[in-house]
């Protein structure tokens, strides 16, 4: 019964460290499109965005809702 609380316990640590990973890797990409958006007031592409951005921040906001809300990112 031990072993299987081991386990569970290393399992729950390793997704746990993958969550963290994940959130991370996340937080990073916010703050590579807000910065090239602080930096030339439209944002770049990037290799890991699979839309091509709007040249004004609005078209750009809403092709990024757009994609979100079908999963594409």
């Amino acid at each position: 019964m031990s072993v299987f609380v081991i386990i569970i316990g290393y399992y729950t640590a390793i997704d746990w460290i993958t969550d963290i990973v994940i959130f991370i890797n996340i937080l990073s990409n916010l703050f590579i499109i807000a910065y090239s958006t602080a930096i030339d007031r439209q944002l770049r592409h990037h290799p890991s965005t699979v839309f091509i951005f709007g040249k004004s921040t609005s078209e750009t906001m809403a092709k990024m809702i757009e994609a979100l809300s079908f999963g594409v990112i």
